[in-house]
């Protein structure tokens, strides 16, 4: 059985830039991979979700679209760096939770999350990647883009 990376993506500049040092470790690795995406509604599970500032309603045919949309936006930079088994995945909720969730479900080997460098828009790693790392049953990584250079 082969492993299993999962790229959580907000579709940052951060996340692209980190997103080709997940595909070589996926390649390296031989690894199925996963890039999954949280819509967040600012009242949590209320179903007022937004993706890139646009309100998305809950119902999963604009759930699927939404993860077109992803699918697309990385395939246009990468094109064929990207596993031909490579999933594409959009999950409503906490983001930390339905982190959790996913990697749990699919029996993910190793978490990859990506955040700006340290200091850059007084950015810090954050909740969900606190408590990611606190709970996963599993490896994870977070990676800047300084770890890149």
């Amino acid at each position: 059985m082969s492993a299993k990376l999962m790229f959580c993506t907000d579709l940052e500049s951060t996340c692209d830039a980190v997103f080709a040092s997940v595909l070589t470790m996926a390649h390296d690795s031989r690894a199925q991979l996963l890039v999954l995406h949280v819509l967040e509604s600012e009242k949590r599970y209320s179903g007022d979700f937004r993706f890139l500032g646009m309100p998305v309603g809950s119902a999963d045919a604009q759930i699927e679209r939404v993860g077109h949309q992803i699918e697309t936006h990385y395939r246009s930079r990468h094109g064929a760096e990207i596993p031909a088994d490579a999933r594409f995945l959009v999950r409503p909720g906490i983001p930390w939770l339905e982190i959790l969730k996913v990697a749990r479900t699919e029996q993910v080997d190793h978490i990859l999350l990506g955040r700006p460098a340290a200091g850059a828009d007084g950015c810090t790693p954050g909740e969900n990647c606190d408590r990611v790392c606190c709970r996963a049953d599993c490896q994870v990584s977070v990676l800047e883009e300084t770890d890149l250079r």
